[in-house]
């Protein structure tokens, strides 16, 4: 009996919307590492949502479209620039995310659409 391979059925892509805020003061950013749930397991991101009393300080947004396999992604950043040291710090330590600053993030590992907004904020 000869055996011919059989056609599977593709899966369709899922499109999905991130946001995430990019919060920043002078040169140092917040980051959290994400946990086993959901894509990017384990890589480091920025926050996904942001207290009430932050809000006035986004300063732009950009949208990124990025594709995995199963995925069309559609990634908000929004950028919040803190004039306020202690006001970073307290929100970082309040919120338990990481202060790092860009050179320090090279060792950390982030999905590409991220390790791209950061390339393209530092480097131009």
């Amino acid at each position: 009996m000869l055996k011919f391979p059989v056609k599977s059925k593709k899966v369709k892509a899922v499109d999905l919307k991130l946001h995430y805020y990019y919060i920043m003061y002078e040169d140092k950013f917040l980051i959290k590492q994400r946990d086993d749930s959901f894509i990017w397991k384990k890589l480091y991101d920025f926050p996904e949502s942001i207290s009430q009393e932050l809000e006035d300080f986004i300063v732009e947004e950009k949208t990124v479209h990025h594709k995995l396999t199963h995925k069309n992604l559609e990634i908000s950043i929004s950028k919040v620039i803190l004039q306020d040291e202690k006001v970073f710090e307290n929100y970082a330590q309040k919120h338990q995310l990481q202060i790092t600053d860009y050179e320090n993030s090279h060792q950390k590992s982030f999905p590409k659409p991220l390790e791209n907004y950061l390339k393209k904020t530092f480097e131009n």
